[in-house]
């Protein structure tokens, strides 16, 4: 066994070679490096296996539970709060109720924090709360879940959903399923329409959703949430363009498309340029140019000094004035229209361990910091709150952290195929003490989610903190090193497997710390066995 230290890229691939991966890979990959890379199939096919499964089984097992709008694991989701964003919501249930033949797509857009899944989330309750018949699908590609960022999940997902709702429909995809056990190894274009375009024309949908609300028309709504967060950007243009068909098919029934995304450059092109779209089969809003964003989020702010005016450990000792409206404003005029910003910074200022008087008077000296350029302002001053955030640190517990985080990353990508990552799966991976990560991550609980229970998922409160951890232009020297999570990985493979990973050449940072832990390793396991190089 080899041990080398070569450069790696921030993503967490590595430069080509010719080294075995000690990660236990499904078939169908490519070798590029130590870690052996799943192929992405553009070919926009699910491949699975189908034999012995009736109808039921065989719909359930491509779907994804989890990225449903009640989830267990999406337990207390992102949602607005009482009286903000109330104009939009307005909008949008108008829009939905509102059955004319035009506009049965929106597009929710906007940037990084801006709010839209804190949007598609009250949404979809309020329509489930008032009974308006609606399937949602939530991705993530922080939640540590590999089927909430697969695209071909999407659509088994809604058909599950829809199966529930309409005792007709379900008979017909049942019935079609049986027919075709391999369906969903055809084309996504092919399951649309075999699966849910043909079967919704069967029937009449307006009669069937009035007995569901006592004779009220009512339309269906199917919610897409975070459809950038889908791994692959060809896969999120192709289900675009099925929606899209699938959509202009079925114009004379009542169901409405509501899509929320930030908006890149190949989603904003598909919208552009499919002819479906174009002729006025879209609806947009913009959550950038939401007039009314800095009342909301004066709105959240005063619900949240509410909280710790009541809730606070320290509550007695807050004085009734505190903070000034002068200071609110202040935070509203940097934050707006990034929701993100307002959030974070209530986060930070609530934490029942400090001063919240004292967190909120550092947060607006970071704030009153001058920023490049006007364009670039909502996005410095997130990373000028996160910098100050993650410089709670101790200097002698960041390389720790550091590969703490690099393996919450590393989760979210399909090819690492890792557990959900709980305190007891980094502290058994890192052979660290119980309760040590809980310690090391506390002083980031405003923007990591971070369970007091050793078995409860971590997860970070946003995507937009990896953006910022794996971009050294803006996080400069808090970027993440991935090597540190490697090498981390590689001492709990070392532990499982042994006689595997000793054959095989293997990457470590060139960190002193880690490399004389992993030595001291490999030479407890394989005594004699080994040889051990230098490649720094």
């Amino acid at each position: 066994m080899s041990l080398n230290s070569p450069q790696m890229r921030r993503d967490g691939g590595l430069p080509g070679s010719t080294s075995t991966s000690f990660f236990n890979q499904a078939s169908q990959v490519q070798n590029t490096g130590t870690m052996n890379i799943r192929v992405e199939n553009n070919s926009n096919v699910h491949s699975s296996q189908t034999s012995g499964k009736n109808p039921k089984e065989l719909l359930l097992s491509h779907c994804a539970l989890d990225a449903l709008v009640d989830s267990n694991e999406r337990f207390d989701p992102p949602k607005c709060a009482p009286h903000t964003r109330d104009a939009i919501q307005t909008d949008i249930v108008d829009w939905a109720n509102i059955l004319i033949l035009s506009g049965l797509v929106m597009w929710l857009t906007g940037s990084a924090g801006s709010g839209k899944s804190a949007i598609a989330q009250t949404i979809a309750e309020r329509f489930i709360r008032e009974g308006i018949p609606c399937a949602g699908f939530f991705f993530s590609r922080i939640s540590g879940s590999s089927t909430r960022v697969d695209g071909d999940r999407l659509l088994p997902t809604i058909i599950y959903q829809l199966t529930l709702l309409i005792p007709e429909y379900k008979a017909a995809v049942m019935k079609k399923l049986n027919k075709d056990p391999a369906m969903f190894q055809r084309s996504r274009g092919s399951q649309m329409s075999a699966l849910f375009t043909k079967p919704l024309q069967q029937f009449s949908l307006r009669r069937i959703f009035r007995e569901l609300r006592g004779g009220r028309p009512t339309p269906l709504v199917i919610i897409i949430d975070g459809l950038d967060e889908c791994r692959n950007p060809q896969v999120q243009c192709d289900l675009l363009r099925v929606i899209a068909d699938a959509a202009t098919s079925i114009r004379r029934r009542p169901v409405r498309f509501l899509i929320a995304s930030r908006p890149e450059a190949h989603l904003t092109r598909t919208f552009d340029q499919h002819r479906n779209f174009r002729e006025g089969g879209l609806r947009r809003i913009n959550l950038d140019d939401d007039q009314d964003a800095a009342v909301a989020i004066l709105t959240f702010l005063r619900q949240e000094i509410c909280k710790i005016h009541e809730e606070h450990p320290l509550r007695n000792h807050l004085d009734p004035s505190w903070p000034s409206q002068e200071i609110l404003d202040f935070i509203v005029s940097k934050s707006s229209p990034q929701f993100i910003l307002a959030s974070t910074i209530m986060s930070y200022v609530a934490s029942p361990k400090h001063r919240p008087t004292e967190r909120l008077s550092a947060i607006v000296e970071i704030l009153n910091q001058p920023t490049a350029s006007v364009t670039d302002k909502p996005l410095q001053r997130m990373d000028m709150l996160y910098t100050f955030i993650f410089d709670g640190i101790e200097e002698e517990h960041r390389e720790l952290v550091e590969a703490i985080l690099g393996i919450l990353h590393l989760a979210s990508l399909e090819e690492y195929q890792l557990p959900l990552i709980t305190s007891e799966f980094l502290e058994k991976t890192l052979c660290l003490e119980p309760g040590e990560v809980y310690l090391r991550l506390e002083p980031l609980a405003s923007v990591i989610q971070l369970p007091e229970s050793p078995i409860t998922p971590i997860k970070s409160l946003h995507a937009s903190l990896f953006d910022f951890l794996l971009s050294s232009a803006r996080s400069k020297d808090l970027a993440l090193d991935l090597n540190h999570a490697h090498a981390g990985l590689l001492g709990r493979k070392l532990l499982q497997d042994p006689e595997e990973t000793l054959q095989e050449s293997i990457v470590i940072p060139p960190s002193p710390i880690i490399r004389m832990a992993l030595e001291g390793l490999v030479n407890k396991i394989s005594s004699n066995r080994s040889n051990i190089s230098c490649g720094y």
